[in-house]
């Protein structure tokens, strides 16, 4: 598991990160606004833990960044602020947890053991096919947070290529897929849906090709 801290008061972030690093995680510490946003656009994590008074940028203006980059991903708010309308702020801005220092070293890793653990059980809820997000259990697809309209058939043949992003499926496993859906589909009607699924994702550098006599296979481009 990998964990994002964000903090600049030195000798509480190294014992933040030698606590966590005993914990078994793989910690990225950085301590300022700058460094968070480069390290927010180039890598992933299982949660972030921010410190909101940074001394080259507001904390909150970071949560808000990170947020449009990562929607799912848990975030534990660090601050001295004690002031209830910053905790409100902060959890409206998407923190998961808000801890006021100084704090309790057996809380806090309680805390972080329940946001990585929700974390997990999200994970496996969902797929990753280049920039989108497709939720399993809603039904629902996104791009840095926001929506993507898709019809039932649509969202479906995503899925299916999104859980076998290595092969090609032919249009028999297509069929047979998209017959979960309670209603007969010719394949007149599956080449119709491809191309407007195609039309969809190619906005976002993601293909569907179609390999003569076998079938189609999705691609993302770099």
């Amino acid at each position: 598991m990998r964990i994002f801290l964000v903090e600049d008061n030195e000798k509480l972030g190294a014992a933040l990160e030698k606590l966590l690093q005993i914990a078994g995680y793989h910690i990225d510490w950085v301590k300022l606004a700058e460094e968070a946003l480069a390290l927010f656009t180039v890598d992933q994590c299982d949660l972030l833990i921010l410190d909101l008074g940074l001394p080259d940028g507001n904390g909150l203006n970071l949560l808000k960044s990170f947020r449009q980059r990562h929607p799912r991903i848990p975030v534990m708010i660090l601050t001295a602020q004690g002031d209830p309308k910053d905790r409100v702020i902060g959890l409206d801005l998407g923190a998961d947890d808000y801890l006021t220092k100084p704090f309790d070293v057996d809380e806090f890793e309680a805390r972080v053991r329940a946001l990585i653990r929700r974390q997990s059980m999200m994970s496996a809820s969902r797929v990753v096919i280049g920039a989108l997000e497709i939720d399993l259990v809603a039904n629902r697809v996104f791009h840095e947070g926001v929506d993507i309209a898709l019809s039932a058939r649509e969202f479906e043949l995503l899925r299916i290529f999104s859980m076998n992003s290595t092969k090609i499926l032919s249009k028999e496993q297509i069929m047979s897929s998209l017959a979960n859906l309670n209603e007969f589909i010719s394949e007149n009607a599956i080449e119709q849906t491809i191309s407007r699924l195609r039309k969809k994702l190619s906005q976002y550098a993601i293909q569907i090709h179609s390999s003569r006599g076998l079938g189609y296979f999705i691609q993302v481009n770099d």
